[in-house]
């Protein structure tokens, strides 16, 4: 121990029969009826009788732990403490602190067994210094015990095996390694839902048996399961409807009635009601019994969320100067979740109006018919633009985790560069394809998203004009710590046009780069050719690369290095010979209900004289990719 004083006394062999043996022995029993061995032990050390019923002189304790290898069980042992919950608020007496601490040692040995370690043992002090308690507790986990074997009978069935069940292959993955009780639960899980979706809702454990052989230090684990009855789905019922019509939600139901019974389409069912955003919360259940059909009738409960919402934004950065939003959202104009948002930005160089019209589910789940009117205002140092654009188009699923989209578009634009002033008259055939494999829309911390764009455009500016401009970008993140704390996110992209010069191109329709969701340490559009004036020019490719790695430092609080580079190309196609603009910068991101509120300070590596500034700053919402 870390006093001399501390003299650690095995309280079983001295026959102590205080409290502390209480809990323990409750725990010992418990385990001993249900088929496991506890073979915890747990000490105490001389201080802490020495200590047992004076007054407390102290306003505050310490809590330490050691002779813990493994950090997640130490995480764990700290989350299931009252000692460290509790350390702001101290008790009276030193006795009061050391029944916390004896209070802790059944979930302390919970902790150790749902890990694996069945011949754990405990010793612990506490110490007075300097006003200031110390407990210390060192955990003896000893060696983990593995799982031996899982064996499964289904009750009823002829030979009373289910090895043709595809969990076994999840079962055997974990022969022979840790007996942590997240797996073994997870096994058990996997049983009953897997018979769920063949058509047996109502199975559940009908017998449980874990043997616990320490002198194999193994665990051995027999199920009994009844799968119930074979069920069809019945009659769906819908409570909870006010605004929202209830054909309409009908139309997501992914089965009809009669067909087998399959667990996974009540979850299919409750991710489409919840993504349409009218719903707050969505609950499926069941009957829990068949009638005479065969059927089992399912009951969706949901409560409506407000359909209507108005939000606002702003944002700040040293080259564009402040820019603020407003908008406008009703979610369900018809009672069939038709959609209509109407945003307002204003800012230093841009300003936008911009209505949008979305009628979802249009012949099938998932397929989204979409319009919108943009009316924009541009003042910036590659051109200047006053113009409306109109498109309509389809939204639609391809595979999974794939969607497709295809719009007509027309623009009319007043534009004024360098080259003087013209009206712009384009029409498009936007086209894109999206894939997003990420965990998460938000937060993303593993995966992939992709996506591949090309508008073939056709239409008039001095002269005709046809040419197209495609597009791939993506972005990949990897989770670098069990707790994923620490993210490393990628991006790329790479653009190019055919069909026309740089000089025929209208100004709006050229690439350009540097800025907030560009390159970050360059100033807006200042990345790729300049004129004598050192004003951007614009190209007729692109190319960019960017990585982050988000760290996770205190609850919603990040702090995002990264490193981004690119260029912009007067060629069709990017020029990996000339030179990358890079820079580099440091980020703070808090995390909010509305979306992470994001600070990053960023400097040029390779700077322009009189071009480009020492740094930028940037005040936003949203990660930058």
């Amino acid at each position: 121990m870390r006093s001399a004083k501390c003299r650690a006394l095995l309280c079983a062999l001295r026959g102590d029969t205080r409290p502390v043996l209480c809990p323990v022995l409750l725990a010992i029993l418990v385990v001993v009826a249900t088929g496991f061995g506890v073979g915890a032990r747990a000490e105490r050390g001389g201080d802490c009788a020495a200590e047992a019923g004076k007054p407390a002189a102290f306003r505050a304790y310490e809590v330490d732990f050691f002779g813990v290898a493994d950090p997640v069980v130490e995480r764990l042992l700290k989350e299931s403490s009252q000692l460290v919950a509790l350390r702001d608020r101290p008790p009276a007496t030193v006795a009061g602190l050391e029944r916390r601490l004896r209070d802790d040692l059944p979930r302390f040995d919970k902790v150790l067994r749902s890990e694996g370690y069945y011949a754990g043992g405990f010793t612990y002090c506490i110490e007075r210094r300097a006003g200031i308690l110390n407990a210390a507790v060192t955990v003896s986990h000893g060696e983990a015990y593995v799982l031996a074997s899982y064996d499964l009978e289904l009750a009823g069935v002829p030979g009373g095996r289910a090895s043709d069940l595809p969990v076994f292959e999840m079962a055997e993955q974990f022969l022979g390694k840790r007996a942590r009780a997240a797996n073994i639960v997870a096994i058990e899980k996997r049983i009953l839902g897997e018979l769920g979706q063949k058509g047996r809702p109502l199975a559940r454990v009908a017998e449980r048996n874990v043997t616990v052989d320490h002198r194999a230090r193994a665990l051995r684990v027999r199920l009994r399961v009844d799968p119930g009855p074979p069920a069809l789905f019945g009659a769906v019922t819908f409570e909870g409807l006010e605004s929202v019509e209830e054909d309409y939600i009908r139309t997501l139901v992914p089965w009809s009635r009669g067909d087998p019974f399959d667990g996974r389409k009540l979850g299919t069912l409750e991710a489409r009601l919840l993504r349409t955003e009218l719903f707050a919360t969505v609950v499926t259940k069941h009957a829990g019994e068949v009638d005479d059909l065969g059927e089992l009738p399912v009951t969706i409960v949901v409560f409506e969320a407000p359909p209507r919402s108005i939000g606002a934004g702003a944002k700040y950065n040293t080259g564009d100067g402040f820019a603020g939003e407003v908008f406008w959202e009703h979610r369900n104009l018809g009672g069939r979740n038709e959609d209509l948002k109407i945003s307002l930005e204003v800012g230093e160089i841009r300003q936008q109006a911009e209505a949008v019209f979305t009628r979802p589910d249009l012949r099938r789940v998932g397929e989204d018919w979409v319009n919108s009117l943009t009316l924009t205002r541009i003042d910036s140092k590659a051109f200047d633009e006053l113009g409306g654009e109109t498109a309509m188009g389809l939204r639609f699923p391809v595979a999974s985790r794939w969607r497709g989209s295809a719009d007509v578009s027309l623009e009319v634009s007043r534009l004024r560069d360098r080259e003087g002033t013209e009206t712009s008259k384009i029409a498009g055939l936007p086209l894109a394809l999206n894939y997003d494999g990420t965990n998460s829309r938000h937060r993303p911390t593993e995966g992939v998203r992709l996506r591949i764009g090309a508008t073939p455009s056709v239409g008039h500016v001095d002269k005709g004009v046809l040419f197209l401009s495609s597009t791939l970008r993506g972005s990949g993140f990897v989770a670098l710590d069990d707790e994923r704390r620490f993210v490393l996110a990628g991006r790329a992209k790479v653009g190019s046009i055919v069909g026309e010069s740089r000089g025929d191109l209208p100004a709006n329709k050229r690439f350009y780069a540097g800025g907030d969701r560009s390159i970050r340490g360059y100033k807006f559009q200042r990345i790729g050719p300049l004129d004598d004036k050192n004003e951007p020019l614009g190209g007729r490719s692109l190319f960019e690369v960017g990585t982050e790695l988000r760290v996770v430092t205190w609850r919603s609080i990040e702090v995002v290095p990264f490193v981004e580079g690119g260029n912009v190309f007067e060629e069709v196609y990017p020029d990996f010979n000339r030179t990358v603009r890079w820079s580099a910068g440091l980020g703070l991101r808090h995390h909010t209900l509305i979306g992470p509120l994001r600070l990053d300070f960023a400097v040029p590596i390779n700077r322009r004289k009189d071009v480009d500034d020492r740094y930028q700053f940037y005040i936003s919402f949203g990660q930058a990719f």
